[in-house]
């Protein structure tokens, strides 16, 4: 068409916008840049954004032409000499998605090319190049002396971004042992702030966020991947160290309302008036009556306490946007925790271990399973709660059964409960004053049963040899020392090792955690590393302080 002089009249070679030399260069179309360059294209035209877009320039306005070819990955000369600047060639994007600024390229589709991040090469611009001298000073900016709260919504993974950028430069410009002190300086910084006492929930879910956020930049990293296995692991095991610190905090402030709150907090009419066989208080039971309408009606800790605390968390967790995963693992640790913490308070004080307390209490762990639905948690959260819900029932039904074949059907269903526990029960329980006893045939047969387990383990028989016998004892119905395992909950069993014959559970058991991965937080959000130039001044050491 631009040797055919009629058809060449028609043609503007140099037309606005997007000038076709601009658009070829930008594909690398090379032979169509040169029948350009002999049909007398200008080569200093510009486009409708007047020059280079500012995601295509170096802090220090250097093109690409100020570098060596690109197309290989090793470099004659160190980056680092190529300015006077500590700190350069960085990746200046400050969108994850698109920018306003480049709509225009929409319709050309190279809205993609421009602003997409290449996890299969280095460029020059999706780099952190520093030196070497300068890499404590960048990571006390970016790990011990980084500031909560935020002043801006994109500095959310700045530490990570640096990190990340860091270890490229790094790993392809660089060498091996810069790559690893890199990584390992910043895991040590990191972990040592974990440490530290009385760390508040919103610097440890930051961090938790970065490091989530690392993990999946190294994963996505066609090179860096293979490169740093042993710091992808080392990573993963610093986030689980987080997580048990951010666990433990939450712990800490469960414990200073979760008596109130799920133990004395009674909401149904006349409760306080139970009468118990045992309490000598009954005699003085009307003087008692006029106390209690003295005594205010309302308690400020109640199960909504509990709930308003959780709220808040998740709140937190979601806005320093802690991926979902590990949300749900935690709050499942968080439930576990609960249960396990209310259930020995009930199984170790005979105060509780009655029909009417188990009532009221149940009803305010409905309160929690309500938020729990509310939220849209998954089931597994739920059957969290399943130990304490058992035992409840247990206490709500233990003497409306008439037999020992009524008990064991009955309890057949408890399969979080072992016989110890439920042989507590049943010797403590706590009678109202007429209320039926439990037959002595069903108190002596969880005493038998409890002494055959310790028999077993005394001999050291084999788990599989024991869980064989589980079904069966020497009057031919089905033994309540052992139960079967209930199959849905995978993460938390329902006897731990050495648990199996105790009355109590280990509220310090911590549950399994997983990170996320590649593909998990691809499916929920995919952010770009990027630097600001608020921050690319700030990690230069040669900028005077503002």
């Amino acid at each position: 068409m631009l040797s055919n002089q009629e058809i060449r009249s028609h043609i503007d070679i140099n037309a606005g916008d997007m000038p076709p030399l601009i658009y070829a260069a930008c594909f690398g179309k090379i032979q169509v840049i040169e029948l350009l360059l002999e049909a007398g294209a200008d080569i200093n035209i510009q486009d409708s954004h007047r020059g280079a877009s500012p995601q295509m320039r170096s802090m220090n306005g250097k093109s690409v032409f100020n570098f060596v070819d690109s197309s290989s990955l090793k470099v004659t000369e160190d980056p680092r000499d190529s300015t006077s600047s500590s700190v350069s060639s960085l990746f200046l994007k400050t969108s994850t998605c698109s920018s306003s600024s480049e709509h225009e390229f929409d319709s050309h589709g190279l809205t993609e090319n421009i602003i997409g991040f290449q996890w299969d090469t280095c460029a020059y611009d999706e780099m952190l190049v520093f030196k070497e001298d300068d890499l404590d000073f960048i990571l006390d900016l970016i790990i011990t002396h980084f500031q909560l709260p935020l002043s801006n919504s994109e500095d959310m993974y700045i530490p990570a971004n640096v990190i990340f950028l860091a270890a490229r430069y790094a790993y392809h410009f660089s060498t091996l042992e810069q790559l690893e002190e890199l990584l390992t300086g910043s895991f040590s910084r990191i972990r040592n702030m974990i440490s530290l006492q009385d760390q508040k929930i919103h610097l440890l879910a930051f961090w938790m966020s970065n490091l989530t956020q690392l993990l999946f930049y190294l994963k996505k990293d066609t090179e860096l991947v293979f490169a740093t296995i042993e710091q992808q692991l080392n990573l993963s095991e610093l986030m689980s160290e987080l997580f048990s610190a951010i666990s433990k905090d939450i712990e800490k402030r469960i414990l200073q309302i979760i008596h109130p709150a799920m133990l004395e907090h009674e909401t149904i009419p006349g409760i306080d008036q139970v009468q118990f066989a045992d309490s000598w208080q009954r005699f003085f039971f009307r003087k008692n009556t006029r106390l209690s309408i003295i005594q205010p009606a309302s308690n400020t800790i109640s199960p909504q306490s509990i709930t308003q605390l959780l709220s808040s968390i998740l709140h937190i967790l979601q806005s320093y946007q802690i991926h979902s995963s590990i949300i749900t693992q935690l709050f499942s640790q968080l439930f576990h925790f609960i249960s396990c913490e209310v259930f020995n308070r009930i199984i170790t004080n005979k105060k509780y271990l009655c029909r009417t307390k188990a009532i009221q209490i149940r009803m305010n762990f409905s309160q929690v399973e309500d938020w729990i639905l509310m939220h849209d948690f998954p089931t597994t959260i739920s059957n969290c709660l399943t130990p304490i819900t058992q035992l409840l029932q247990l206490l709500q039904c233990l003497t409306q059964l008439e037999d020992l074949l009524d008990f064991i059907q009955a309890t057949q269903k408890f399969d979080t409960l072992n016989m110890s526990q439920i042989r507590r029960c049943a010797l403590s329980y706590r009678y109202e004053v007429n209320e039926r006893r439990i037959p002595d045939e069903i108190q002596k047969y969880t005493i038998q049963c409890v002494q055959d387990t310790v028999k077993q383990q005394s001999i050291h028989v084999p788990r599989a040899s024991i869980s064989s016998g589980r079904a069966s004892t020497s009057s031919g119905r089905p033994s309540m020392t052992f139960f079967s395992r209930n199959t849905h909950l995978t993460s938390i069993p329902e006897q731990l090792d050495g648990e199996e014959n105790s009355e109590t559970k280990c509220t310090k058991f911590k549950l399994s955690f997983t990170v996320p991965t590649l593909t998990q937080i691809i499916r929920e959000h995919q952010t770009l590393p990027s630097i600001s130039q608020e921050w690319m001044n700030r990690l230069d050491r040669s900028q005077p302080e503002s």
